[in-house]
């Protein structure tokens, strides 16, 4: 589930104002890990800051973490699309040694996706187009 509060982009942007931290990629993926934890235990929705919350701190930056680790190995995409697998649909943590598998098998298909996306690309810029000529047939081109 997207959220409204940050945009398509994968890099970190600053926050709505400059004196905040700008977040990024692992604190996206920690706040993806602790809505699942709220979800499983019917806690609803995260409040703003949580992981300000004395509750939450210990294991939010114990996460993040963790997270980092992860994203020296693999991609940010690959992380994220683990977690939202059903393969993982019971993994509460970064640090749980089933999701290691489920981000591989991720990763491997996002490298054969820009394998074969880069092959298309140099396919098109090989084929030239005929250009049409443009307008109606006149005089002058059929004297060509």
């Amino acid at each position: 589930m997207p959220s409204k509060k940050y945009d398509s982009n994968f890099g970190a942007f600053p926050s709505k104002s400059d004196e905040e931290a700008k977040i990024t990629d692992q604190n996206r993926l920690c706040e993806k890990i602790f809505q699942k934890r709220a979800e499983k235990n019917n806690e609803g929705a995260l409040p703003d800051n949580f992981w300000n919350m004395p509750k939450y701190k210990g294991s939010y930056t114990g996460e993040v973490v963790a997270v980092s680790r992860l994203m020296k190995k693999y991609s940010m995409l690959a992380i994220s699309r683990a977690i939202d697998s059903p393969e993982a649909k019971y993994v509460l943590s970064y640090r749980n040694k089933k999701l290691i598998p489920i981000i591989e098998k991720y990763q491997k298909q996002i490298d054969e996706e820009e394998k074969t996306a880069e092959f298309v690309e140099s396919r098109k810029e090989d084929i030239k187009e005929t250009r049409k000529p443009l307008g109606k047939k006149n005089l002058w081109s059929q004297l060509e």
